[in-house]
């Protein structure tokens, strides 16, 4: 944008927020003057209404729309915000503002006056988009016929954009908001099948038929599905709808779709179909599954595969077979899948107080995705193990770093409690750490410090240990050897 359109861009928003300060001050005539002018000068502006989906940019005629918007959102005054939007010259930038006046209305809970100003809208696809806001109000309202009677205004409408020179746009835009606002995915069908463009209509095709697969029209789905000519986007709607087959337990229907499927997407029903087998214990089959997602080849960003096989170790584990679980955990040969593996069979064990077991499996893998210590360290919390235990286990990892990373989160897990004070003073106690007891202060000492009372926080470091502590000005606690 260059300085000058700069310029007036701003000049536009600053007569809108005059407008603004007028209007709260209820001097209409003066609000609606500088509304009036800032749409002047964004009318000079491109319509760059967006032509895709979804929608990536907010042009200058936006950004005064919504300022407009948001002022009279705050009166409630909508016959004046009409005024000023009849008087806009540039006739589609006028319905555009008529259009997002009645969408507004129809929000508040106004569907009667929002439709009275969306048929004077004479841009047939500003007047569908006010139309749809209002069909969702009547809805909400629970006036089904009204709602309905506007679905079939909607739909003519589409018709009659379909003889516009250029209607792909408008039609796929309407058919998106249809499904999107109202969840009416065979009238979004309907209106996005007049796209001449196969291209076009193939995206949207695609959402509609993963809109069917979730609300569990399955065959719906799959016929949607078929008549996308694009490859990519059918077997992207293949996809989901596999995904979907799985996620409500129909893993057989999910590998039939998923064999026709060429690409990585499949994958994420694949995974969905591993967690199914698992759950009902069939574990030589999950494993089968797991076999058929594609290896990541070292690309970790696409690795799908980890999950599948921290499911089975998991699944065996939780099942009592522990020996199991490590046996298929150490015969895998990607390292990262290994890793999360035995972690998943650690967090078992664990579960069941034999954290000696854990730490032998875990260490090695502590810097693997996720808190693996912070886990174990809520788990010791919730089993509510002695102090004298909880030292004991820290211990056996080798690595000092690792042991004060555990210290600290089981502090943090106490903390997460208000009333966990006593507990915290007595597991700091516990420990030699002055790095874990001051982080014990600082979760104990938190209000004194806000409140200025540092002869408090003193009295607290004293009673876990911490016997040169310093407290400066700016509420900070000072450990030894540190300046203020």
């Amino acid at each position: 944008m260059s300085s000058q359109s700069l310029k007036e861009r701003n000049r536009a928003l600053e007569l809108i927020e005059i407008g603004d300060s007028y209007l709260k001050l209820e001097q209409i005539d003066r609000a609606e003057d500088n509304f009036a002018r800032g749409f002047r000068i964004a009318q000079t502006f491109p319509d760059s209404t967006s032509k895709s989906l979804p929608k990536g940019s907010f042009s200058v005629r936006e950004q005064v729309i919504d300022k407009f918007l948001h002022s009279y959102a705050k009166v409630g005054n909508y016959d004046s915000a009409v005024k000023v939007a009849r008087g806009i010259e540039d006739g589609d930038f006028q319905a555009g503002v008529l259009s997002a006046i009645a969408s507004q209305i129809a929000a508040s809970g106004q569907p009667d006056l929002a439709l009275s100003i969306a048929k004077t809208i004479e841009n047939n696809y500003y007047k569908a988009r006010a139309l749809i806001h209002t069909s969702c109000s009547y809805s909400r309202a629970e006036q089904a016929s009204k709602a309905g009677e506007i679905m079939t205004e909607i739909v003519r409408i589409a018709w009659v954009i379909k003889n516009n020179l250029y209607p792909d746009w408008m039609l796929a835009h309407i058919s998106y908001y249809v499904q999107l606002q109202l969840g009416q995915a065979d009238t979004a069908l309907e209106i996005v099948q007049l796209i001449e463009n196969d291209c076009n209509k193939a995206w949207f095709l695609s959402n509609i038929a993963r809109k069917y697969a979730e609300t569990g029209q399955f065959d719906r789905a799959i016929q949607t599905a078929e008549i996308i000519i694009d490859n990519e986007q059918k077997e992207l709607a293949l996809a989901w709808i596999a995904s979907e087959y799985a996620e409500a337990g129909y893993s057989d229907e999910a590998l039939k779709i998923v064999a026709t499927i060429d690409n990585d997407w499949k994958n994420s029903a694949l995974i969905k179909v591993v967690k199914n087998y698992v759950a009902a214990e069939q574990f030589e089959w999950a494993k089968e599954i797991a076999g058929m997602i594609n290896d990541p080849d070292d690309d970790e960003e696409n690795d799908w595969k980890w999950e599948a096989m921290k499911d089975i170790a998991d699944g065996y584990a939780k099942a009592g077979q522990f020996d199991k679980a490590l046996e298929f955990a150490e015969s895998l040969e990607n390292e990262a899948h290994k890793e999360q593996a035995l972690w998943a069979v650690g967090y078992r064990y664990a579960e069941i107080g034999q954290y000696e077991l854990i730490m032998q499996l875990v260490e090695p893998s502590l810097v693997s995705g996720g808190d693996p210590l912070g886990a174990i360290a809520e788990l010791m919390v919730k089993q509510d193990l002695s102090f004298d235990r909880t030292i004991e286990i820290t211990k056996i990892l080798d690595n000092k770093s690792d042991r004060r990373a555990l210290l600290m989160s089981i502090i943090y897990e106490y903390a997460k409690s208000e009333n966990n004070s006593d507990k915290i003073i007595e597991f700091a106690r516990s420990t030699a750490d002055e790095s874990v007891k001051y982080a014990a202060l600082e979760h104990l000492a938190k209000s004194s410090i806000q409140a200025k009372e540092y002869d408090r926080v003193l009295e607290i470091a004293k009673s876990i240990g911490l016997e040169k502590v310093r407290v400066s000005s700016w509420k900070c606690m000072i450990p030894p050897g540190r300046s203020s």
